[in-house]
């Protein structure tokens, strides 16, 4: 590709998405820590300093990146629980499953958010991811909410990030088991992260519930 400095806000956007859209190429076959900005800009036929017009740091694009997921793999659940005026718990939970390892990307990369990507990003990039962030928990707040009335909006927080949490554990279990790694051999069956995590988001709940009685 041939880089042209785009001129207004619309072009830098794009470009910005094509940066984006060359980092995760990267990331579907080397482990995040050997990308780095000169091969994102090799991917794009660009020089470091035509990439640094957009970005600075290749965490700042990975963060973009779990933004743009977070948004996606929200949007997706509302779209999907719409249908339903009321689903039974075990149903439900089938649902958040399924739906969340349609995004795993996500599951990837949480764990290094913290720790990676916060660590080195400007400060108005940090307070935008953090903002999407809560305007998306908000969300499958209210989203929960309708299929379980009987939570406060305090449980509701606790019920989304249990499940997270959770997640970040299930995830690298079945990665390990599927790639058949050495650690695989540690676990006493085959785990099957979305019957798995579907049986975990039913235990949360009805944790939660007795803890009401």
């Amino acid at each position: 590709m041939e880089f042209e400095r785009a001129r207004n806000e619309a072009q830098k956007s794009t470009r910005r998405d094509q940066i984006m859209e060359a980092a995760l190429k990267l990331y579907e076959t080397e482990p995040f820590e050997k990308i780095t900005l000169a091969s994102i800009a090799n991917k794009l036929s660009f020089s470091r300093a035509n990439l640094y017009k957009y970005v600075t740091t290749k965490e700042e694009i990975f963060l973009r990146i779990l933004n743009s997921d977070l948004e996606k793999w929200v949007e997706e659940v509302a779209e999907r629980l719409e249908k339903y005026d009321r689903l039974e718990l075990k149903s439900f939970c089938r649902l958040c499953a399924e739906l969340l390892y349609q995004n795993e990307r996500i599951i990837r990369l949480f764990p290094i958010l913290a720790s990676v990507l916060e660590t080195n990003v400007k400060p108005t990039e940090l307070a935008a991811f953090k903002h999407n962030q809560n305007k998306s928990i908000e969300r499958l707040k209210t989203i929960s909410a309708k299929f379980l009335p009987d939570l406060s909006d305090e449980q509701l927080y606790l019920f989304i990030r249990y499940q997270i949490l959770y997640a970040l554990n299930l995830y690298p279990e079945t990665v390990l088991y599927e790639r058949g790694s050495a650690g695989a051999g540690l676990l006493n069956r085959k785990p099957n992260f979305i019957t798995d995590f579907s049986d975990y988001l039913e235990i949360i709940i009805l944790g939660i519930r007795a803890k009401n009685l």
